[in-house]
């Protein structure tokens, strides 16, 4: 049997031969990048009811790029799962082109996505903004758009603002599965926005205020995302 690698791990899902062509294939490294190392961060952990991660590293002469193999494995599972692996997929792409912020994804391939790492939790950012008049506006805004373009395609999630990440200020969402919820065309046209004023009054009113005050027309529904 074959031992596991990163590097076989990384061709079978480019689909290449060879660690460099698969780099290059995926989009880690440009022709005039020199690759220098290419290691395992943080080896496959359980992340959630429906994810394993492996944490890895890519460093170029042009710097480090970190990213995660993201293995999705759910407990309980009814149906095909390539299909859901597919559907969950699609639903990211779908709210990235809608204007929710998504670390870029390298790869969707084979039940394993490839993404970009990002180090911050929501957490952490909100902890580090308190009091911070700019950088609290800025992220109700961004908050309440999440959750403004979630209503408006009528999905009920569940739990989804808790595991957001953070990169330049502004949350990214990172979860599209069971988290994300249903989509219903009878959805309370608020149920998102809700929920998240719900979770900021408890322990973050001074961005609970900032949310309530962020005007309709303010949320940008349409921004560009590319992946």
């Amino acid at each position: 049997m074959t031992q596991w690698s990163l590097e076989s791990e990384l061709c079978n899902i480019s689909g290449e031969s060879g660690l460099l062509p698969s780099l290059f294939s995926l989009g880690f490294l440009t022709a005039a990048d020199q690759l220098i190392d290419v290691r395992v961060e943080k080896d496959w952990y359980r992340s959630g009811a429906e994810s394993y991660l492996l944490k890895f590293v890519v460093e170029t002469s042009r710097g480090l790029s970190t990213a995660i193999l993201k293995a999705y494995t759910p407990s309980n599972l009814h149906g095909d799962l390539n299909a859901r692996f597919c559907e969950i997929t699609n639903r990211r792409i779908f709210l990235a082109n809608n204007g929710i912020l998504t670390p870029r994804l390298f790869a969707a391939r084979k039940g394993v996505w490839i993404e970009e790492w990002l180090e911050k939790s929501i957490t952490e950012s909100l902890q580090e903004i308190n009091g911070n008049e700019i950088l609290g506006k800025r992220m109700a805004i961004e908050l309440r758009n999440i959750a403004a373009v979630l209503d408006m395609n009528g999905f009920l999630a569940r739990s989804i603002y808790e595991d957001l990440r953070v990169k330049n200020d502004l949350p990214y969402m990172i979860d599209f599965g069971e988290d994300l919820g249903a989509m219903s065309v009878s959805a309370d046209p608020r149920y998102n926005q809700n929920r998240l004023l719900e979770w900021l009054k408890i322990d973050y009113p001074v961005l609970h205020a900032l949310c309530n005050d962020v005007p309709a027309q303010v949320i940008s529904y349409g921004r560009s995302n590319p992946l």
